[in-house]
């Protein structure tokens, strides 16, 4: 894997990064003080652009400064001005980017806080008229699902089932209201949602290995694939029509636990992975390596692939460093844009 480019944030350890929707110019990622165990946190945006010189520029451009750790973000699919963030005084807010460059307002569009612990995971719904429903996942071992409406941010219910924090969740692309959960209690659990009320409990609960599940995603492809991560470094892909088992497992695809995983938006078989073990991998479903990199010195906690280019990602950690890189897919042309 190629490095193409990297920045380094100011004073502060990154927690997540993401792509704008369909933009493959501007990336958000959150970055916290004291590794986010303390202090202040930032949402930063970054610009990364390349002119005919094969050149690369890569630089934030603008940062909202937050009084508490921000530990997850997420761009909503149908304003691709707001955003989400999970944060660590037990609330999720809403940000709108740009702002009016003639307002002084440095703060979220909309904030709530119902969570009586740190809120580790937030996500919008992907799907058509719930394109405005989010989810928060907690340390106080309880999912809300929220609706971002004209008045504000409004709690449709409250889901509880895992008896320990939950780490994080997705949605699934395909099916409205399906949603998975993962916790310190070592479970997933999915959840109906569409029709939810505050007695809704999981459709299907499993304590598949002796590990926290610390990652998920859903392929945007196919809504019966979606893949777990451990912390014990193993990483499985499973089929929602028979979750009992999985299709197939990766022994040992870390060294340290699995932080973040993601499916390419762009080739079915292809997902990415970051690590404590401070690499980088991307894979096929098949359970072959295709690619890997070491490019940072801390633990890596955010992932995300370039909305436009198939053979690019871009990564965060521990060690300040967000970086921009390459790798090489049989039958795909590089386009070899230099550092």
């Amino acid at each position: 894997m190629r490095q193409i480019s990297r920045l380094y944030t100011p004073n502060q350890q990154c927690y997540g990064v993401q792509y704008a929707p369909n933009n493959n110019t501007i990336i958000a990622c959150v970055t916290c003080d004291k590794f986010g165990l303390s202090g202040a946190a930032s949402l930063c945006f970054i610009k990364h652009s390349e002119n005919t010189f094969l050149e690369s520029k890569f630089s934030i451009i603008d940062s909202y400064k937050f009084g508490s750790s921000l530990f997850d973000l997420d761009w909503s699919h149908s304003d691709p001005h707001l955003l989400v963030t999970a944060n660590g005084d037990g609330s999720i807010a809403i940000w709108k980017w740009p702002t009016d460059p003639h307002s002084y307002e440095r703060k979220p569009l909309h904030i709530s806080k119902q969570h009586s612990r740190e809120v580790y995971s937030a996500k919008w719904e992907p799907i058509g008229t719930r394109a405005f429903n989010i989810f928060s996942a907690s340390w106080d071992e309880t999912i809300i699902i929220w609706n971002l409406n004209n008045t504000g941010l409004s709690s449709l219910t409250s889901l509880k089932g895992h008896n320990s924090m939950l780490n994080t969740g997705a949605w699934n692309p395909k099916i409205s209201g399906i949603l998975l959960s993962t916790g310190a209690d070592r479970t997933f659990r999915v959840w109906d949602v569409s029709n939810c009320t505050s007695n809704t409990v999981p459709i299907f609960s499993s304590k598949p290995l002796d590990a926290d599940i610390l990652s998920v995603d859903w392929s945007d492809f196919d809504s019966n694939t979606f893949i777990l991560g451990y912390a014990s470094g193993l990483i499985e892909i499973r089929d929602f029509r028979n979750m009992h088992d999985p299709v197939k497992q990766i022994k040992m695809a870390h060294k340290y636990p699995v932080k973040k995983l993601k499916l390419s938006p762009h080739i079915p078989d292809l997902f990415a992975s970051v690590s404590y073990d401070m690499n980088t991998k991307v894979w096929n479903l098949d359970g072959s390596l295709i690619s890997e990199s070491a490019n940072h010195q801390g633990f890596v906690y955010g992932l995300d692939f370039d909305p436009v280019v198939p053979n690019r990602l871009v990564d965060c950690g521990w060690d300040r460093k967000v970086v921009i890189s390459e790798f090489q897919i049989p039958g795909l042309v590089s386009r070899n844009v230099l550092i």
